[in-house]
């Protein structure tokens, strides 16, 4: 979405990023994917992931409980929310008339336009997360890096 915004100028809208950015994020996944599928050591076996183990600065992985009841649903919340403000800024993007227009008045003259894509973008986004944190009590201070 950052695209959008850098590009305004340039009459380069959503649908034309979009062309771009979607087979190319997934050609670039694919080939990531296949270039580390098979390096490495397996987590049992790999000694700098036992030595973090064992320092505590990170949890094992069998060791870590999976998300139920309320927080797993707060965190369930939490994605639908911010998959829908995605969808609304895709939405907005690829329809610019949804965009929401305006009013001004300066020194008795009224003029008019219509929001910015980016920031549409902020604006929709910021109410995401203003709704994820006061809906499912998402909070905005960074956990710990031993609690996690």
């Amino acid at each position: 979405m950052a695209l959008v915004g850098l590009l305004a100028g340039v009459n380069v809208g959503l649908p034309q990023i979009l062309m771009v950015i979607i087979p190319a994020t997934l050609v670039g996944t694919l080939l990531a994917t296949l270039s580390v599928a098979w390096r490495g050591k397996d987590l049992a076996d790999d000694p700098e992931y036992l030595r973090r183990v064992k320092e505590g600065t990170i949890t094992d992985v069998a060791a870590q409980k999976s998300l139920e009841g309320i927080a797993r649903r707060r965190a369930i919340g939490s994605c639908v929310v911010f998959l829908a403000a995605i969808a609304i800024v895709v939405g907005i993007g690829l329809f610019p008339e949804a965009r929401p227009a305006y009013e001004k008045v300066v020194e008795d003259v009224t003029e008019t336009g219509q929001v910015e894509m980016g920031r549409a973008i902020m604006i929709i986004m910021l109410a995401a997360a203003g709704i994820i944190m006061i809906l499912f009590k998402a909070s905005p201070r960074p956990r710990s890096r031993a609690a996690s």
